[in-house]
């Protein structure tokens, strides 16, 4: 929307407001009048015009008094004031300086000049006002917790705030800002997941529109741990290309929570599900039949409560201890292949009702990936759980096949025979913390973090996840490109396998 300067017209003559009116409508202007000084200011006060045009000559408050009561305002002291003076009145416009006056326009006025007067200052006010709110933008900017980029229609940045800077590793310069792609800079130290969002980049084509957050993430190191931004884009008005200002926020505390609350259910549900099965019944059975039980099988039953009472007591103290197996956990670890076998095993015994095989190469059994054992395992457990979850009978033949890409990435394909997805459904199943169960059979109650939280897991390690529809039958195959151990190398640290 175009700016329409508005002119406020203070005097007391009918006929000079009338000839003003005639000269400057259908200008481009707004006019407001007011014939005397006490209107005037009540309405530059409501209306906070771009110009005040204002006659020096009028009863019970003259121009000098109405253009003092204007400057003293804060919000109408910078407001523009040209005032209408007698033919060569020196002093008036003296005076006229001294209370605060911009411009004069003798009376009776020429019109040209008027109107080049008039498009003058109203200009320069335009470009008052906008370096103003600019300078305010660019402090706000500079003192955000967030980075800030503006990019425009080719993806080139155009300015880049400090944390901005500081997230991307470049200095404030406006050079080397001005000569790269965003793409071409964030792709030197991070991967953009999930990948499906990022293939509308620059923000929104014309007619595609990304319906899943992106992010940008930094994968683990031996030194560091993995570093996630999210990315939000706001088109900016613009007359001609577009531009984006691009916010990058840091949710690397947020993710890493909100994986282990999930991770936290899981082990407390895993560690004291059984023994509590145990107290139950036991405790049951004394109740109901203590007097009927011979005195071997009350001694019996109390042993399998005692038992099942120290059980739960140790894995109680498990819990307790979970925050230090999780921050050991998220150590730099790695596994090798050939632990695989036994950690399907431990979970197939999980989830009891599966069928499911391996096809591992017994020449991959040297070979170390860059995940823990115990992130592995996770891992495996979401991917197989949904299986379960959402085959029709919950009874799924799962297949897992692994095989070496090249020397930097092994790959590992987990099929089954169950549901068969929507294009939408596969796109949105790696995003963190999507609700996609009800997509699958509305029935389903879960917190939709199965696959999120393999997504990123993998992400983390600098890995990528693909999930696709079985070929000529149903079920579904999770792909999973995992980094062979050591995965960084000194020269290059950014994973080359996913863009």
């Amino acid at each position: 929307m175009s700016f329409v300067p508005t002119i406020l017209i203070i005097d007391d003559q009918l006929s000079i407001r009338k000839s003003l009116e005639g000269l400057l409508i259908g200008q481009g202007y707004n006019l407001e009048f007011a014939c005397n000084g006490f209107e005037g200011l009540e309405k530059a006060s409501k209306l906070i015009p771009d110009l005040v045009v204002l006659d020096i000559m009028m009863p019970k408050m003259d121009g000098f008094e109405v253009c003092q009561r204007l400057r003293s305002d804060p919000r109408l002291a910078e407001v523009p004031i040209l005032m209408l003076t007698a033919l060569d009145d020196l002093n008036s416009k003296v005076r006229g300086l001294e209370v605060g006056a911009d411009d004069f326009l003798s009376k009776p006025f020429n019109s040209v000049e008027l109107l080049a007067r008039i498009r003058t200052v109203t200009r320069l006010n335009r470009y008052r006002r906008l370096l103003s709110e600019r300078n305010k933008s660019d402090w706000i900017m500079e003192q955000a917790n967030d980075g800030y980029v503006i990019i425009d229609d080719n993806d080139l940045i155009r300015s880049a705030n400090t944390k901005a800077c500081l997230y991307l590793e470049i200095e404030n310069d406006q050079d080397q800002i001005f000569d790269q792609t965003f793409l071409e800079l964030v792709s030197k130290q991070y991967n953009y997941e999930p990948q499906s969002a990022w293939l509308t980049w620059p923000p929104e084509h014309p007619g595609v529109q990304s319906q899943s957050p992106r992010y940008l993430i930094r994968p683990e190191t031996t030194i560091s741990k993995p570093f996630w931004l999210k990315v939000e884009t706001l088109e900016l008005p613009a007359i001609g290309s577009k531009t984006w200002i691009v916010c990058l926020r840091d949710v690397t505390e947020e993710m890493s929570l909100r994986r282990d609350i999930h991770s936290f259910h899981k082990f407390i549900s895993h560690k004291l599900r059984t023994p509590l099965i145990g107290l139950s019944n036991g405790s049951e059975l004394l109740m109901r039949y203590a007097t009927e039980l011979t005195a071997d099988e009350i001694i019996e039953f109390s042993q399998t409560i005692h038992n099942s009472s120290q059980r739960l007591l140790a894995q109680i103290n498990d819990v307790l201890k979970y925050k230090q197996y999780v921050d050991s956990d998220k150590a730099f670890r790695s596994m090798p292949l050939s632990q695989l076998p036994e950690i399907v095993d431990q979970v197939k015994l999980n989830l009891k009702q599966i069928n499911l095989s391996l096809d591992c190469s017994n020449e991959l059994n040297t070979v170390q990936i860059g995940l823990s054992d115990q992130k592995f395992k996770l891992l495996l457990e979401e991917i197989l759980e949904n299986s379960v979850k959402f085959h029709p009978d919950h009874d799924p033949i799962i297949n897992i096949s692994i095989t070496q890409l090249n020397h930097s990435f092994v790959k590992i394909e987990i099929g089954d025979n169950g549901v068969t997805l929507s294009p939408e459904q596969i796109m949105q199943a790696w995003v963190p913390y999507y609700q996609g169960e009800k997509y699958f059979t509305g029935e389903s109650t879960g917190m939709g973090l199965g696959l999120s939280m393999v997504s990123s897991i993998v992400w983390e390690i600098g890995g990528t996840c693909q999930l696709r529809n079985q070929k000529d039958k149903v079920g579904i195959v999770v792909e999973l490109i995992i980094p062979i151990e050591p995965f960084y190398s000194e020269q290059n640290e950014q994973t080359t396998f996913q863009q």
